[in-house]
């Protein structure tokens, strides 16, 4: 279970929540209210079963913990501006994820003032990129690594109900170099083609296994995909790899929402149109318009990546008889350093029907034949679907 939302008002209620309120109001203004907006991408009762709310002010201290799962929408203590100051102190604010009432899982953090007839909002969501991140006392933990409380600004509406179930904060982190958060990036070669970038080969196992390494977040996926609740391969797609040249081959048996997922952690995207947004359903083989087309088929639009003319056997289809996948690059199917973009595997690209769910893909597979395996030959599948004949390669 994805807590979706909890909103939490902090103030002060006399001896209530302890955040120093006198007894006797000088004034009643309409009371100052700090909102706090918790999300997680935690399984729970998995990752934790206790939420643990704790505000401090001056020298008080209100602390109150939670079911997580039964947590109401909307708790509110408000500072009515009673006796000497009124709310004028800092507070610091802290909500954890706890197993029990004493072993921290996930904790996030910030510091922030009570203004006079205001509501703040500000976000503390409980990543999981953050369980085994431990940060300094002015520093809070996001997407993994530690930054400064000034991240948790004053930027949300002043209206509750209009906060997003997703608040990005979780979503899945892009990786840059090696880094604790996020993993090592792969070594992938790229082709610049009409000024963007494509992968040489498609994804292979090797790099999409450091892709899971990295624990990434289902958080924070495209429109389309927040169903997706996985992004390991489909292990009843395909036979179980046992040799030594299993991390070069291509990955296959993920979906669409899959390989979305990995290239936007890779730092890039699914091949899409050429001016880098989703292309068009039905313009998925223009290679005006299409990175993946366009690098297939070249400026002058040739056929093949080969050429203009048809070659049984060069590339992994089905004339080639093998009836599997081979290595990335190991066929004599190029079209200057990128390889095997007919035969081996087709290939998703960001190309999909909204109305029914079904995305393009392009290439043709080890099963593919002649027609099939051309440039501008485009199939569909459901966004979904795996498949040991279908992998993908990123463009950015």
């Amino acid at each position: 279970m994805r807590l979706a939302n909890i909103f939490v008002a902090l103030a002060c209620l006399g001896s209530l929540a302890g955040l120093g309120c006198g007894p006797d109001p000088i004034y009643e203004p309409a009371p100052a209210r700090i909102m706090v907006a918790i999300s997680t991408d935690a399984p729970i009762p998995a990752a934790f079963d206790l939420l643990l709310v704790k505000a401090e002010r001056a020298n008080s201290t209100y602390e109150e913990s939670f079911d997580p799962s039964l947590l109401p929408n909307t708790i509110r203590f408000e500072c009515a501006y009673q006796g000497y100051q009124g709310c004028d102190h800092e507070v610091d604010l802290t909500v954890s994820g706890r197993k029990g009432s004493t072993d921290v899982k996930i904790t996030r953090s910030t510091r922030l003032d009570f203004v006079e007839q205001t509501t703040k909002f500000v976000r503390l969501p409980l990543c999981t990129s953050c369980t085994e991140v431990s940060c300094a006392y002015d520093e809070t933990c996001k997407v993994g690594r530690c930054v400064d409380y000034e991240v948790d600004s004053e930027s949300l509406p002043n209206d509750s109900a209009s906060l997003p179930i997703d608040d990005g904060e979780c979503a899945i982190s892009t990786c840059s170099g090696d880094c604790t958060f996020c993993g090592t990036c792969p070594n992938a070669p790229t082709t610049t083609v009409a000024g963007y970038a494509i992968d040489n080969h498609e994804v292979t196992r090797a790099q999409y296994a450091a892709f899971l390494a990295s624990n990434p977040s289902v958080h924070g996926q495209q429109e389309g995909c927040l169903n997706n609740t996985r992004l390991d391969p489909e292990t009843q797609c395909a036979p179980v790899c046992e040799d030594d040249q299993c991390d070069q081959l291509p990955q296959t048996c993920v979906d669409w929402c899959d390989a979305a997922a990995y290239c936007k952690w890779a730092g890039k995207r699914l091949c899409g149109a050429i001016d880098g947004k989703p292309l068009d359903f039905y313009d998925a083989d223009n290679v005006e318009v299409s990175e993946w087309a366009r690098a297939c088929a070249g400026s002058s639009g040739e056929a093949y990546p080969y050429g203009t003319a048809y070659e049984s056997q060069r590339c992994n289809d089905a004339a080639a008889g093998l009836g599997t996948t081979v290595p990335v690059g190991s066929a004599d199917c190029s079209r200057g350093d990128l390889v095997d973009m007919s035969g081996n595997v087709a290939e998703w690209v960001d190309a999909c029907n909204s109305s029914n769910n079904r995305c393009i893909i392009m290439g043709g597979s080890y099963k593919s034949q002649k027609d099939a395996l051309r440039c501008d030959a485009d199939e569909d599948a459901h966004r979904n679907e795996t498949s040991a004949q279908i992998g993908f390669r990123c463009c950015s």
